[in-house]
């Protein structure tokens, strides 16, 4: 059995138009039903904690897996990652261990490509971008946008202001320029932006952003379920898409959600349809253990041909 620590993923993971190109193909593969992958059972061993179990099976592609992730928020406190996992490959044919590999970056490269593929789809390029969140996944998000040429122009908010301006610095620093500034509140980050992407930590904070803050035209990516995304936002949308159906029931049955509509689509159904066009979505992504087993695939694949990380024998 191979094991892959978090810097074995990351010297692994392929390029950023890949791994985007692979969270489209999983978005694809989940809409036709070419995946197994049951809602997320989760568990709450401590107040704000959340751990859960994302097993799933790419049936063209024969991949099987399952993902093991936890989010302590608290963890902060105790300078600590606020989220920690791995996710174990599996053979298909014998369900023997292939690979165990630490998720920490291979979550944050997963959730980036697949708001990726939505900006691809809807998002114009020659607007401003607006951050919500300047943790991990505010970053990755950051990065993988400004890869796909939708971040020229960016404003970050964030509670922690000096989270906000080292996420800055750290790409103005780069660049040489100033195109990444802090915002001073999330209205002054959204309005008159053109893709939002909300990313911040799980709480107590919901609906946060009156719908007049947001362009209708507006693409917005949430991905912290509704801590900044309101209902008036998503009912009015022209598009209102999630990454997968049964994940965001089993949410609004925990309590997400008050008062939004159904959705019109899975992210998936729009690209495959080739529904993919300007004038602005509304996406909910939830995480699709589907995309995770195939980013681990693509990546224990590489590790294998390059002789990354530790064999274990398990005899």
């Amino acid at each position: 059995m191979l094991v892959l620590s978090d810097s074995d993923v990351r010297m692994c993971l392929p390029s950023v138009r890949v791994q985007v190109d692979i969270a489209r193909t999983a978005l694809i593969a989940l809409a036709r039903g070419d995946g197994e992958m049951p809602a997320k059972p989760a568990i709450h061993p401590r107040p704000g904690a959340l751990v859960e179990a994302m097993p799933a099976w790419w049936k063209s592609g024969d991949v099987l897996g399952l993902k093991w992730i936890a989010a302590f928020p608290s963890n902060r406190r105790r300078g600590l990652a606020q989220s920690h996992g791995l996710l174990v490959l599996n053979d298909p044919g014998t369900g023997v261990p292939l690979c165990v590999a630490d998720a920490r970056e291979l979550t944050l490269s997963r959730t980036s490509a697949i708001s990726g593929a939505a900006m691809l789809a809807f998002a114009r390029r020659d607007g401003t971008m607006a951050l919500l969140g300047a943790g991990a996944q505010g970053a990755a998000h950051l990065r993988i946008a400004r890869e796909l040429g939708f971040a020229e122009r960016a404003l970050i908010y964030d509670r922690h202001v000096e989270r906000a301006q080292a996420l800055a610095d750290s790409v103005n620093g780069t660049t040489g320029g100033a195109s990444v500034v802090v915002a001073a509140s999330a209205r002054q980050a959204v309005e008159g932006s053109s893709l939002i992407v909300s990313c911040a930590s799980l709480g107590r904070l919901r609906q946060a952003l009156p719908a007049e803050w947001v362009a209708r035209e507006a693409t917005v990516i949430s991905i912290d379920e509704d801590t900044y995304l309101s209902a008036a936002i998503a009912n009015a949308a022209a598009r209102f898409a999630v990454d997968g159906r049964e994940q965001y029931e089993n949410a609004r049955r925990e309590g997400a959600f008050k008062d939004f509509r159904a959705p019109d689509a899975m992210l998936g159904e729009l690209l495959e349809a080739e529904r993919s066009q300007s004038g602005g979505c509304v996406f909910v992504a939830l995480g699709i253990g589907l995309a995770d087993v195939m980013f681990a695939h693509a990546i224990y694949k590489t590790a294998l041909a390059t002789r990354v990380g530790t064999i274990l024998d398990l005899d």
